[in-house]
């Protein structure tokens, strides 16, 4: 009797292992000629064939914008949404080709993983998102040193110029006038004075 009940116990724990719903993850990317504010409905649109295989959704993350390693369909960058789901081998197959119709989606990947605590995935992703942050301002740390150092440079060339152009006008001597300009000068002053004096002098005589 005893043999009989842990046999039976036996088979209905190795019914139920068996009986488990598999568990998958899916990324998928959707291009940048939509705004954010227009992504919900790609989303709703992908939660309604989990739910039409009788999926439960157990995790969704928002992995933002990102540019893409390297051009998928003409887009340089995309959105990334990841969701973690429970769902049926059979109705896996259907998910997965309506994503590869779906023309608002650029790719996607199913994984299948192990089922993990909602408090696990909730660390896994604040880890993430942590990460990403100090790489972006590791990004922006590096891209406010390179601005300095052409800034840097391009002052001191500026300086360059300005000092060489000065010098150069420094020893460049002022150009003298020749003896034949002198004296077509001095003849003209000359010729000026005459007449002025002929004018005065008619003025005197006429008065």
């Amino acid at each position: 009797m005893p043999l009989r009940f842990f046999y039976l116990i036996k088979q209905s724990m190795s019914k139920t292992k068996s009986d488990k719903i598999p568990h998958y993850e899916l990324l998928y990317l959707v291009s940048n000629k939509y705004s954010e504010n227009e992504l919900e409905p790609v989303k709703e649109k992908v939660l309604k064939a989990i739910a039409a295989g009788k999926g439960i959704v157990t995790y969704d993350e928002f992995m933002g914008k990102r540019r893409l390693a390297y051009a998928i369909k003409g887009f340089r960058y995309g959105y990334y949404q990841v969701l973690e789901f429970d769902l049926e081998g059979a109705a896996m197959a259907k998910l997965d080709k309506d994503l590869k119709l779906d023309h608002e989606i650029l790719r996607h990947q199913i994984i299948r993983k192990v089922a993990k605590d909602p408090e696990v995935l909730k660390k896994e992703a604040e880890a993430r998102h942590r990460r990403q942050e100090v790489a972006a301002a590791e990004i922006a740390s590096a891209i406010a040193q390179t601005k300095e150092a052409v800034k840097a440079e391009t002052e001191k060339k500026e300086a360059l110029v300005v000092n060489t152009t000065k010098k150069i006008a420094e020893e460049t001597p002022t150009p003298k006038k020749s003896k034949l300009a002198e004296e077509t000068t001095l003849e003209s002053q000359e010729e000026l004075d005459s007449k002025l004096d002929k004018i005065l002098g008619s003025d005197i005589l006429y008065k």
